[in-house]
């Protein structure tokens, strides 16, 4: 069984020329059910259900909630308009155990999503020609209301880390690096250890009083574990993660436009220029001016009372020893965290990983025609991230 969850959100057409079965009648059922109605969409008919029995037989928003036999028996039959099935519990195992339901009933030509398929479906096909105009000029500018403020973290609580160190032994761990390489799992897992560690994407102009961060650490020693990764691979994990981060789109937004923000010319570099922009600035050290292990995939820098452990992610599982000596952690070991596979997205992020591509001479630019790919990676590394995302 195929879930949507991507395809609705590239074309909410289906929910106009279908009907809709909402297999979930709590909060976000019934909030999804009201945007469809007042969209125009579900006009060939919707169909509610739940797993709790109940409320089989109950009533919410005028229509009634059906079992879960009921709705085996009607996706069964055939019918002209087809069906597209919402789970719309927001918990992944319950919609695990409803995809599940959905898979042993057998049934045929059935559009299955989740509620973040269908949510973002919804947000990003605001200008699908079905919409009602009346909902189109009500949301508009509700949508403009609405964008997210993008501000960067209050830097006042990781100053305080470095400006109290002495609380803490002496001991300061700072896990600092581009975003969406892999370090949540690290942090957790550091944590595990009772370390007391500090997790940042950025530092740079952080201050604590009068004291600036390399101040604080001319008088602390500090050792620092940053991370790499495939520069594509990265991008993608960073779009979804961030979708919900509206503000960086127009009112009219859509799945296209969030690729283009995402994968505009040069995205290849911006991470590998994070090491220059924040790390270099902020603890006057200069990566690339000390040699990396494309080979073993790390490498360790010293300087002052400074030690920074560079690694790349796809090696990490293979670089547990070499964590546990810098950090003087015996038997030191990964336990996986914020993994896309566990999150809301699961779905469609998955099928875009299968789907993505970019034209073979864009992909020789980021891989072969890009320094930094051969400052960190081998050659068979480099063809391996080509081949990946090549499609013929």
């Amino acid at each position: 069984m195929t879930i949507r969850d991507l395809e609705l959100m590239k074309d909410i057409s289906p929910l106009f020329r279908k009907k809709i079965v909402i297999w979930g009648v709590q909060d976000k059922g019934r909030r999804l059910l009201r945007e469809l109605r007042s969209m125009g969409a579900g006009k060939k008919g919707i169909v509610l259900c739940d797993s709790d029995t109940t409320l089989w037989g109950e009533q919410t928003e005028g229509l009634r909630i059906h079992s879960v036999k009921e709705i085996g028996e009607l996706l069964r039959a055939k019918d002209e308009d087809g069906f597209v099935v919402c789970v719309a519990y927001e918990n992944v195992q319950a919609q695990d155990e409803v995809l599940y339901q959905i898979e042993q009933m057998h049934v045929e030509g059935v559009d299955v999503c989740t509620e973040y398929g269908m949510e973002w479906g919804l947000y990003l096909g605001l200008m699908n020609r079905n919409v009602e105009e009346a909902y189109r000029e009500k949301m508009l500018p509700e949508h403009d209301r609405n964008r997210i403020s993008y501000e960067e973290s209050s830097m006042t609580d990781q100053m305080k880390y470095f400006a109290y160190a002495p609380l803490h032994g002496n001991e300061m761990i700072l896990i600092y690096q581009p975003g969406k390489v892999g370090s949540r799992s690290l942090f957790w897992s550091l944590k595990e250890y009772g370390r007391y560690v500090l997790h940042s994407h950025v530092l740079r102009r952080a201050e604590y009083g009068d004291d600036t961060l390399q101040e604080l650490l001319q008088h602390n020693a500090a050792k620092i574990i940053s991370i790499v990764r495939d520069p594509v691979s990265r991008r993608i994990s960073e779009m979804w993660q961030n979708i919900p981060s509206v503000n960086r789109y127009s009112a009219e937004v859509d799945f296209k436009e969030i690729e283009r923000f995402y994968f505009k010319e040069g995205f290849e570099r911006q991470e590998f220029n994070w090491f220059h922009y924040e790390l270099e600035n902020v603890l006057g050290i200069n990566v690339y001016d000390h040699p990396f292990s494309r080979e073993e995939g790390y490498c360790v820098i010293r300087e002052n009372k400074i030690e920074i452990l560079l690694m790349k992610v796809e090696r990490l599982n293979s670089l547990e020893g070499v964590i546990g000596d810098f950090l003087g952690i015996p038997d030191f070991r990964l336990q996986n965290r914020n993994i896309a596979v566990q999150k809301r997205y699961r779905f469609a992020y998955q099928k875009y990983l299968e789907e993505y591509t970019l034209p073979r001479e864009r992909l020789k630019q980021i891989y072969y025609e890009n320094p930094y790919m051969d400052f960190f990676y081998t050659k068979q590394e480099i063809d391996g991230f080509y081949q990946k995302w090549v499609r013929d």
